[in-house]
């Protein structure tokens, strides 16, 4: 707690960090600076033919390769590349790079980082899945489940990267940021308000049924809607109704429970501490589920989610608030558009609103059987987009 306390003090704004800073890099535990958080960003090379050959080796008929052939669908084996790269400009465009002391890119063994990365930069750091697991230790994580499918399982053990920053941000490969970044996006309020440390109250003891910016604590977090709601049976509902049961048994007291249920994981930027999410590996109420999902090798109804976790965490114990709950505006904050079934006249509408309306991020997804439109997108972000990054090598590109 003394740690957390120190990581809450290092909110708002500070000195940016160098282009030549190679704090951390070795993997060591670095106290962090003002104003600065890591930038962590989960990525497969579905295309991988190595990729590919163990998921038949795994699952056999059952392996999903439907639309693993690359983003313009299946077996179209367009550049996957292109997203990731495109994304990582468009938060050094926004600003958010500015901020980052370091880009975490965690990505299978399986297969190579892109060509255009520059793994020799002293902000950028390739961490493997393994490195993940043998982090985590026999006692948490299964070492003998390698190699692993399951985002799920890779999602709980990001706090466990070496040499992270206290604070962090997870990220994908199609997130686009088309708005300024400003530190009032991840932290509301630059003046500390301290939480009752597992009492569900701020300090000025507001229910968190009724948090808002003024009494919770100083981090925003972002979830979706309710899960009671969830109409599907799919394996991300089921997780998302395991993930609601996990926090139902470890917060009994109403206070600590959102008025309309437990909230699932939203598919955005996630701002995160590692000092919470120690706390939340470490429960005794949500260890034995965490361990069982890095037991799957693939994505499993039984999984957990760590995002939602930590969310609700945040929210329950007064650190922080849901800013559907708590923050007026945040509609503002994120436009999802889903490529499946699309045309490229829709694709070049919902551009053309995310430079207007002007969302801080865009989130487009995969694009199984619109080949035309994906290329499209591609050639809108070539538009919005096009100086290269720090993080890029340049005669690879």
């Amino acid at each position: 707690l003394d740690q957390l306390d120190t990581h809450l003090l290092a909110l708002g704004d500070g000195e940016a960090p160098s282009e030549e800073s190679n704090e951390g890099k070795e993997g060591k535990e670095e106290p962090g600076r003002k104003g600065v958080f890591d930038y962590v960003i989960t990525w497969v090379n579905e295309s991988s033919p190595a990729w590919r050959s163990k998921m038949v080796e795994t699952f056999g008929d059952q392996a999903d390769l439907d639309n693993t052939g690359g983003d313009g669908g299946a077996g179209s084996n367009v550049n996957l590349y292109q997203d990731l790269m495109f994304s990582i400009r468009s938060a050094q465009a926004s600003g958010l790079l500015a901020r980052v002391r370091r880009i975490h890119l965690v990505i299978s063994d399986l297969h190579d980082p892109p060509h255009w990365l520059n793994v020799s930069h002293p902000r950028v750091q390739l961490v493997r899945h393994s490195q993940l697991f043998a982090a985590c230790g026999p006692e948490r994580c299964p070492q003998d489940v390698l190699p692993t499918f399951n985002s799920m399982a890779i999602q709980s053990m990001l706090h466990l990267i070496p040499g992270l920053s206290p604070w962090y941000v997870v990220a994908e490969d199609d997130y686009f940021y088309y708005h300024p970044f400003d530190m009032g996006q991840l932290f509301f309020d630059r003046t500390l308000h301290r939480p009752v440390v597992g009492r569900g109250k701020s300090e000025a003891g507001a229910s968190n049924r009724n948090l808002s910016k003024d009494t919770a604590g100083p981090i925003v977090v972002r979830l979706g809607y309710p899960v009671r709601n969830y109409a599907g049976n799919g394996p991300w509902e089921q997780t998302s109704k395991k993930t609601a049961s996990l926090l139902s048994a470890r917060f009994t007291d109403e206070a600590q429970r959102p008025a309309d249920g437990w909230h699932g994981e939203i598919h955005s930027p996630f701002l995160a501490n590692k000092c919470l999410m120690k706390f939340i590996d470490a429960d005794r109420q949500f260890a034995p589920a965490l361990f069982e999902c890095r037991r799957h090798r693939e994505r499993m109804a039984t999984d957990v989610s760590m995002m939602m976790l930590y969310g609700s965490y945040v929210s329950a114990q007064g650190y922080g608030v849901d800013s559907r709950r708590g923050i007026s505006g945040d509609d503002r904050y994120l436009l999802e558009f889903h490529g499946h079934q699309t045309t490229t006249a829709k694709m070049r509408q919902v551009m053309s609103r995310a430079r207007t309306e002007m969302p801080f991020v865009l989130n487009v997804q995969n694009f199984p059987g619109a080949f035309e439109a994906y290329v499209a997108f591609m050639q809108e972000l070539h538009v919005d987009f096009p100086l290269p990054s720090f993080a890029e090598n340049r005669q690879n590109i």
